[in-house]
């Protein structure tokens, strides 16, 4: 057996199996729906009563990728929302990704304030997390890589108070919830981003981030970064973001309405997005590190964010275990991206051939699975 029975789990992966060959997530499976219609639809007439003093409604926080592009369409052509766009490009942003942005929000005339996250002081840092990680292969590192881009949420929320807006959607896809191999606690439904739940994922994070830097002393002189991207603007929920801005609402759209790839694709087409021409998948394609990163993690995990989709999407019903197998095949990495990421962190391959080889024989077991 090389992964779970039921979804495409790997079974060398930090995830528990039963006898049966059935992963501890789908044997304790629930649904990953987290609001009913009635609470969208109560939503959306809250948002509409509330239009602010500049005639917007909503500020949509946008990465130019697949999701992002198919919510704020959805945002302004189906619903009828007012809506401004926080664009933030950095080292990875693929310039394929910045001209689908400009494109879609000319199509949809919403106004694109774009935010440069790609200073030089963020790519030395992530330079230094995944250094950090070759040293001690330890999962946090390959996370704390993408701390420079959790700065986003400042600016958007920013954004929100400068508009007037009381409302920000986040594409955030309820399938691509990463399990992190058994070590999630979060609850399900709602509760998830619920107050209390974060105050106690803040504490959370706080310990864990306590034992790593005195463990890895260096980190202290990114200790101001550190702080601002794991507990102050982690995510749109943080208590922080809360007291600071107790006006303001957001929310993950894809947690209300449904996500469907056949009309993905049509929307897509429809606004002009482009794949960039080094992606094997429409997946992430906003942001090339994702390449780099989702080896470190199947290194250090036995699993990664693929892995965790497609399994969602198996459990969910919205394709089934061999379709899934075949697009992990077909779509789980792209040698192109993969190199460029390493240029542009100026990196030599050679420092990675552990991760492809470990790569290499991922793809010979599973071959040896079909």
């Amino acid at each position: 057996m090389d992964t779970c029975t039921k979804c495409i789990i790997p079974s060398d992966s930090r995830v528990s199996f039963d006898n049966e060959g059935v992963c501890g997530i789908c044997r304790d499976y629930d649904s990953l729906r987290i609001h009913r219609k009635e609470n969208f639809d109560g939503l959306l007439g809250e948002i509409r009563s509330a239009r602010g003093s500049h005639g917007y409604d909503c500020v949509a926080a946008f990465s130019g990728g697949r999701d992002s592009t198919y919510m704020l369409y959805r945002l302004t052509r189906l619903h009828g929302l007012k809506c401004v766009a926080v664009f933030g490009r950095t080292f990875f942003t693929p310039p394929e990704i910045l001209e689908s942005a400009r494109r879609t929000c000319a199509f949809l005339d919403t106004p694109l304030v774009e935010i440069d996250l790609g200073k030089t002081y963020s790519k030395e840092f992530c330079r230094s997390m995944i250094r950090s990680w070759l040293r001690k292969k330890h999962p946090l590192f390959a996370s704390l890589a993408c701390c420079p881009c959790k700065l986003i949420n400042r600016h958007i929320f920013h954004t929100a108070r400068e508009y007037d807006v009381r409302f920000i959607a986040y594409g955030g896809n309820r399938l691509e919830h990463f399990h992190a191999a058994a070590s999630d606690t979060s609850p399900g439904g709602s509760e998830r981003f619920s107050p209390r739940h974060m105050m106690r994922d803040m504490w959370r994070t706080v310990l864990k981030g306590t034992a790593l830097t005195f463990n890895n002393p260096e980190l202290l002189r990114h200790l101001s970064l550190l702080v601002q991207a794991s507990v102050l603007y982690r995510n749109q929920y943080t208590p922080y973001l809360r007291l600071r801005y107790p006006g303001l609402r957001a929310f993950d759209y894809f947690h209300y309405a449904e996500w469907n790839e056949s009309e993905l694709a049509r929307i897509l087409g429809e606004v002009g997005w482009g794949m960039p021409a080094s992606c094997v998948t429409s997946w992430r394609a906003d942001c090339e590190l994702e390449e780099l990163k989702n080896l470190m993690y199947h290194y250090d995990l036995g699993m990664n964010h693929v892995d965790a989709f497609y399994s969602n999407m198996i459990r969910e019903k919205a394709i089934s275990r061999e379709e899934a197998l075949n697009r992990r095949e077909r779509e789980s990495f792209s040698p192109a991206r993969f190199r460029h990421v390493l240029r542009i962190l100026e990196f030599e391959e050679s420092e990675f051939r552990f991760l492809l080889d470990d790569r290499a024989r991922a793809a010979v077991n599973s071959s040896r699975r079909t």
